[in-house]
Parts: structure tokens; sequence; C-alpha cells
């Protein structure tokens, strides 16, 4: 053997020559192992896993394994990292598991306050933030922010799951969340604290008869009709000697008219910006498709009360509005007056017991609206004739509200449409 060894550079060759002196065949050589499953141990032995992340092999002591079923594993800067920026956004959101295969677990206080203080152990500095530039932006929040985000987020959450609704005109950091009345009707909710009225479903100014979804279509059409339609449509109607002081009245009060519709026109834009915010915020209802307001994991309660719907975020899409396209202008585009001068609006319209039927009244001037009517959206039962909105007599006030007026301007006869 030591003679072989002297004449081999290596021992499985050395073991080779000595088989065939004894007669026995040459031996190939094995195969090198296959690849373990795992990640080899680092140089001084410690267990390593692959972080989900950066997909880079670190020491399992380095990581942090998350409370989801699977126990993804990430390394603690690109993990905390991946928090800030859900928690930083514009939209901020509870940190989820960042894994690729949709994992829908959603970070706890316990879990976040963990990875931040290992963070923290491992790059100290002020508030243990320090020395963790690649990970961490100028001016970025500092540990006690992100937790104190967060913890608004998880109280946020509860008061979602508890079925509770958050009043947007109270001024709290967190906003003033109350459990609405079981009777109280979907379009209006009264705050206990500020007394204002809103919209259950879409936080805005209350509306009757028309879906959160379609409120920009109305202020559209309400816009076009102070800008221009109404101008159209005095003209037409002013040689009609029964309008003519009406439009006289109309044409007098134009400076009037015109500081409506850029009211009309601010309210249109901020509708527009509302609808924005709920793409971001908001889930739709997998069975009505209302925009409910809801975070990642939480078990909501759809907002209209026609649905009621308990859902899941995860599991339902984002909310989408109206395409603006879509947003066709009001029916006064298509309608000239002589085709609807004539025509009358009923709360109970003619039938076999009752041959009249009971024709619906200006809430302004009592008389029976013939012709074209503006019916509030912003009122339970509101309408003006055409004569009173021509003189400008169709402002009224909305209690617990600071919304101006918003009408649907009605050319046809929408027969039992507003008997409520």
């Amino acid at each position: 053997v030591s003679a072989a060894l002297a004449r081999c550079s290596s021992l499985e060759a050395a073991l080779n020559m000595l088989m065939a002196d004894d007669g026995g065949a040459a031996t190939t050589p094995r195969e090198p192992p296959a690849e373990p499953l795992l990640p080899p141990p680092d140089s001084a032995g410690a267990a390593t896993s692959v972080c989900h992340l950066c997909d880079r092999a670190h020491a399992v002591s380095a990581m942090y394994t998350m409370d989801c079923e699977a126990s993804h594993r990430f390394c603690i800067p690109d993990l905390v990292a991946h928090a800030r920026r859900a928690l930083e956004a514009p939209a901020p959101a509870l940190p989820r598991c960042p894994a690729g295969d949709g994992c829908p677990h959603v970070m706890t206080e316990q879990e976040l306050a963990q990875l931040l203080g290992m963070h923290a152990a491992e790059a100290p500095g002020e508030e243990g933030e320090a020395g963790d530039g690649e990970h961490k932006s100028e001016g970025a929040a500092s540990q006690s922010d992100l937790l104190g985000r967060a913890e608004r987020l998880w109280l946020q959450r509860a008061h979602m799951t508890a079925g509770d609704i958050r009043c947007p005109h109270c001024p709290d950091e967190g906003g003033f969340w109350f459990q609405p009345p079981t009777d109280a009707a979907s379009v209006r909710v009264t705050c206990p604290r500020c007394s204002m009225q809103f919209c259950s479903g879409c936080r805005g100014a209350p509306h009757y008869g028309v879906a959160c979804r379609d409120m920009p279509r109305y202020h559209r059409a309400w816009t076009e009709w102070l800008e221009s339609g109404v101008h159209r449509y005095a003209h037409d109607i002013s040689s009609d000697p029964g309008w003519r002081d009406a439009v006289m009245s109309f044409f007098e009060r134009r400076p009037d008219v015109a500081l409506e519709a850029r009211t009309a026109r601010q309210e249109l834009r901020a509708c527009l910006d509302e609808e924005r915010t709920r793409a971001a915020t908001c889930r739709a209802c997998p069975a009505c498709g209302w925009a409910t307001e809801a975070l990642d994991g939480t078990t909501t309660t759809c907002r209209n009360a026609s649905c009621a719907a308990v859902f899941n975020a995860v599991n339902s899409a984002r909310y989408t509005p109206i395409p603006p396209e879509e947003l066709v202008p009001g029916e006064y585009v298509a309608q000239r007056p002589v085709w609807v001068q004539g025509q009358d609006h009923y709360i109970v319209p003619p039938g076999p017991d009752d041959a009249e039927g009971i024709r619906m009244q200006c809430d302004v001037c009592n008389s029976p609206i013939v012709g074209v009517r503006l019916r509030c959206i912003r009122c339970p039962a509101h309408s003006t004739c055409l004569a009173c909105h021509l003189r400008g007599r169709s402002t009224h006030n909305h209690p617990g509200s600071l919304s101006p007026a918003l009408y649907h301007v009605m050319m046809g006869a929408e027969r039992g449409s507003d008997a409520t």
C-alpha cells in the first residue's frame, strides 16, 4: 500500500492500482453526491435558508420567520424595507407576507415589534436604525413612527370587523368611529359627535335614489346643465309668452348662475378625487360592487343596506371607478323643449281605480310640475319646477351637510320614481 501511495497522487488512484494488481477490475470513480435540498451550512457550520425577497442564502439565526402557514423566511433588512413600503405608502396598508406564492398572511402587531427589535439589534444607532442606508431612504419614518402607523391600521381593522363606520368630518388623526343604528338608512347616518350627516357607503354627502358609484355621472350632468344646458334651454323657450317672465329673470341673474356653475365644477372635481382615493383604499363588494372601505385580511360588511354581504378583503377585487369616457352628459342634450313641455309627473300614475292619479307638485310654488323637473339628490324628496329654477327659487338648505344642492334634471316623466 505504501508503495502504491508513493506512485499515485491520490488515495483513490492507489486503491484502483492495487485492485488491478490483484487481478480485479479497476473501479469507476463514484459520481459526486447530489446537491442537498437545503442550502449547506455556512463556514461556521450554522444552518442557512434562502430569503424569498432577495433569493440569497442567509443564516437562519439572521432571518425572520413569519407566522404564516408556510413559515416563510426572509432576511431582516429586506423584510423591514417591505414593511416600510407598505406603511409609508400614500395609502398606508398593513404589511403582508411578501412570499411570491400569494400568501394571505397579514403581519401582526407582535411580528412587527419583533422584526423591528431584531433589526435594531443588528443595526444599532439612533432608534436602532443607523447603518441601514441601503434599505432606509432619507426622511424615512422611525421605528416608533412605523409602529404608531401600524397600530392605527390595526385599530381601523378592528373597527371594520365590528361593523363600525368612520366620520369623515371629525378631525381626529385616526378618525372617530361609531356603531351606526341598526335601523339607519344606508344613504344617511349622523355622527354622534359632530352631528354631520354623510353616506355610510361612500362617506360623502348623503344622496338618495342614486348609487354611490353613479354619483360622478350626476355631478357631471348637473355641471353641464349649469354651464350650458340651461342657457340653451332658456333661449329655446324664450319665444313662448308663458315663459317670458321666467326667462327674463334667468338672464338677469346670469352672474349668480355662473357662480353656481363654478361651485358645481368644484364639486365634480372633488367627487372624482374621492373616487380615485376609493380606488386606492376600498374593495368592491363581490355581491353588488359597492365600494367598501376595507383592509387586507379584514372581514367586513357591505355598506349597501339592500346587500349587507360579508366578505374578506383578500378575496375581493379593488374598487374600480367609472371610466371618464362613460360619464355621459345629461338628457337635456338630446331632449328639446317642445318634446317635454307637456310631460306630467306623478307620484301615483293614473290607473283603473284613479283616473287622474296623484300629480307631483313643486316644493317651492306648490304648482303641478309639467315638463322639466329638477329633483334634488341630496334630499329624500324635493323637486322643483323649471320656472322656479329659472327664477333662482330652488335654493334650499340641507341640515347636517355643507354640500350644495345637486339636482337631477329630469326631462321625461319618470313615473313613480320618487314616491318616497
